[in-house]
């Protein structure tokens, strides 16, 4: 299960991110950010408070709830700006690094690795790496620090609030964790963009856009933190954060922007890491 959740998660993730290279450029960060978790939370909640199960969910539980919700609101941020201000080329890759911590940790918690799956798990990370270099291969922009910083600090956000929402699933409901999650980043969002004197709200032209992004990012962080229940949680992990590598054939598909035999290389490589991890 754990396989199929990180593949689900990264199609979704990898839609939602096409739009981000639509949104990016034109219009503010915190607005589409906090539209994107409160359209996400309004689908969450209902069904947390019907199926929930508050009682079930211990005080540790919803304190790393909240922390993840905290870092995940950092990391979808710092993902905005990053592709907005920077190549893809240069931030995909550091972004898509983010399960290099998820295998850290389990290695570090006494989870036995073996050999080949060391081996899938760099062919995938690898491939992502080349794939999105590939990808932005045209563009003639230096690379910034800027950028780099920002893309890094997505990477850590996403690596932590993964890490404790999945410890968070362990000892509690689903639903409830989840949607205490969405709630805490959709608060601090919403906090910064006020102090920074932003309209809470976007335009109406993209709002339905925005909702659509929204339920996409809540089913795939959904999908991401139900693997922390399987026998090996930091699989989701490594397999959801090819969303990039998808992102950039999806690009491929709808913009009709040919793909060469060196990214179809690193796309075959990718899913057969995939394939060897789920066999």
């Amino acid at each position: 299960m754990s396989i199929l959740f990180g593949c689900l998660a990264a199609i979704a993730w990898a839609i939602h991110d096409l739009c981000i290279w639509r949104l990016g450029r034109n219009h503010a960060i915190l607005n589409c950010v906090l539209a994107i978790l409160l359209s996400g939370l309004v689908l969450v909640l209902p069904a947390a408070i019907v199926f929930g199960g508050f009682h079930d969910v211990g005080r540790n539980s919803i304190l790393l709830s909240v922390g993840a919700g905290l870092f995940y609101a950092v990391a979808v941020c710092a993902l905005f700006i990053a592709f907005s201000i920077g190549p893809i080329r240069l931030a995909a890759p550091i972004v898509g690094a983010f399960p290099v911590g998820s295998v850290a940790l389990a290695a570090a918690t006494g989870t036995a690795i073996s050999v080949g799956e060391y081996m899938a798990i760099a062919v995938i990370l690898g491939g992502i790496t080349v794939m999105a270099m590939l990808g932005d291969s045209q563009q003639s922009d230096k690379p910034n620090s800027h950028v780099i910083l920002i893309s890094a600090l997505s990477a850590i956000g996403f690596f932590l609030a993964f890490s404790l929402g999945q410890a968070a699933m362990k000892n509690g409901s689903e639903l409830v964790l989840i949607a205490s999650m969405r709630t805490t980043a959709a608060v601090a969002v919403g906090v910064a963009a006020l102090v920074t004197g932003r309209r809470p709200m976007p335009e109406r032209g993209v709002l339905l856009l925005l909702c659509g992004m929204g339920l996409l990012d809540a089913t795939a962080l959904g999908l991401v933190l139900s693997g922390g229940l399987t026998d090996r949680p930091e699989f989701t992990v490594v397999i959801a954060s090819s969303f990039g590598l998808l992102t950039i054939i999806l690009a491929r598909l709808f913009f009709r922007e040919p793909m060469n035999i060196p990214q179809w290389i690193c796309v075959c490589g990718v899913f057969t890491g995939i394939g060897y991890l789920s066999a």
